[in-house]
């Protein structure tokens, strides 16, 4: 048997199952501990879905608490221990539920389940009955899961394997973003404005920008770039709708209200970092998954060399090991992902490339700082592989930090770009152009 703790409040997006006793819990923000996306969960007699997370070592009694029910067809990929990784993720309801869910979404079509048994796949948008109850999906904020950042690191100061982030908000941004059109398209084109500076090195290293020291560094990030967003969106400042708090209900701050924009950062070197661990075991790119165990490792080593020094700072461009990562597809990859891919925020869809063509689309190279991004982004993945496969990193090579790597990698693309004189020059920047050509043809998009 197993308990629901609370009924959710207005502000609770996610639950959490624990083992002593069994039972459900409701929360909004950040988990305390290290827990496992599972899929969704239904609740209620409306139909209402929550992202439901589990610590691992409890993984194998929920399940036995659970009973699958139908697919949800979600925008993003989700990583779950029950079932493959993808957009299809399992919706559940707790074992024997006393009123039999209905989901009031399209059905898209039929699916088999582990269990050889079959089960609707409903789409995430739009109503199946228009009389009845929509369908209210809080979407998973971590979608692979939370794991709080490991002490240990390549320098004392930096987790190689942070995987998400951190930063908690009383108020919910989407509640604010779904209701208050005018914050909605600010806030959207904030979002954009803040990769775009990242990518054009107008903001501080952003794999340090996103550690707990410098949380000042992002608020400022924020604010320079506000204004700016204001412009874009066509949105006057004393236009934007008020916001009340929700425990004094007294209005909100612009500056609180941007606060909670804080996670976006994080949010978005998490997915840079997922699209590299996605690809990486595809043929077409570096195929580690035609290989296990030592041959892996051996493989992730000579990998890793094209990021690091001497290797990537080499010269002629013919033997420089960040000449062949850009050549590679894994770099196309990445930089469809950052500046071609079409980001949706709350309805309100962007592309960076589109935002600034001058210097994404209409040029003969990507920024430098773009190219150190996707660079040190998948050199954090493959090392998070390598720690994976080692099982601890007091027996592995030293490796640099990934901040120090993105550092590195911009001094060396500048250097690169600077070779006119190499004979290898003019095939080397017609590599660059196709990245500033790129379109969803040209990739395999493995991990959208």
């Amino acid at each position: 048997m197993m308990l629901v703790d609370s009924v959710p409040s207005v502000d609770d997006n996610a639950c959490i199952y624990g083992i002593h006793p069994p039972s459900l819990q409701y929360f909004a923000g950040t988990p305390a501990v290290c827990v496992s996306f599972v899929g969704y969960l239904w609740i209620g007699t409306q139909p209402m879905l929550y992202p439901l997370y589990c610590p691992p070592a409890s993984l194998d009694d929920l399940k036995l608490k659970l009973s699958l029910f139908a697919y949800l067809h979600a925008p993003m990929s989700h990583g779950t221990p029950y079932e493959r990784e993808g957009k299809e993720v399992p919706v559940f309801v707790l074992a024997l539920p006393e009123i039999m869910p209905f989901l009031n979404l399209p059905w898209l079509r039929g699916k088999f389940s582990s269990d050889s048994a079959i089960y609707g796949v409903y789409d995430h948008v739009g109503v199946a009955r228009e009389h009845e109850p929509e369908t209210l999906i809080h979407f998973a904020q971590y979608p692979y899961g939370y794991y709080l950042p490991s002490d240990q690191s390549v320098n004392g100061s930096e987790s190689i394997l942070q995987t998400t982030w951190k930063e908690t908000a009383r108020h919910s941004l989407q509640r604010i973003m779904t209701t208050c059109p005018n914050w909605r398209r600010g806030l959207a084109y904030l979002r954009i404005l803040m990769r775009v500076h990242v990518c054009c090195g107008h903001s501080d290293n952003p794999h340090i920008l996103v550690t707990a020291d410098y949380a000042d560094r992002r608020r400022e990030l924020l604010r320079v770039c506000w204004p700016q967003a204001l412009i874009r969106a066509d949105v006057a400042s004393e236009n934007l709708e008020t916001v009340l708090t929700k425990d004094t209900q007294v209005p909100m701050s612009e500056s609180a209200i941007l606060a909670l924009a804080l996670p976006w950062m994080s949010q978005f070197m998490y997915d840079n970092r997922r699209v590299a661990i996605c690809s990486m075991d595809d043929s077409r790119i570096f195929g580690l998954g035609n290989f296990f165990g030592l041959a892996q490792r051996h493989c992730i080593v000579d990998l890793l060399q094209m990021f690091i020094r001497p290797y990537a700072h080499s010269l002629p461009l013919s033997v420089n090991s960040f000449v062949k990562f850009l050549e590679n597809q894994m770099a196309k990859e990445l930089v469809y992902h950052v500046i071609f891919r079409t980001t949706a925020t709350c309805r309100v869809r962007l592309t960076i490339a589109d935002f600034e063509p001058q210097i994404f689309r209409n040029a003969t190279n990507p920024p430098v700082d773009t190219l150190a991004l996707i660079g040190s982004c998948c050199y954090q993945a493959l090392l998070a592989r390598l720690v994976a496969i080692w099982g601890t990193i007091d027996f592995m090579p030293d490796y640099p930090s990934a901040s120090q790597v993105h550092t590195e990698l911009r001094d060396t693309a500048i250097l690169l770009i600077l070779q006119v004189e190499d004979p290898q020059y003019v095939p080397f920047m017609g590599k660059l152009g196709e990245l500033c050509t790129i379109t969803e043809a040209d990739v395999y998009r493995i991990g959208r």
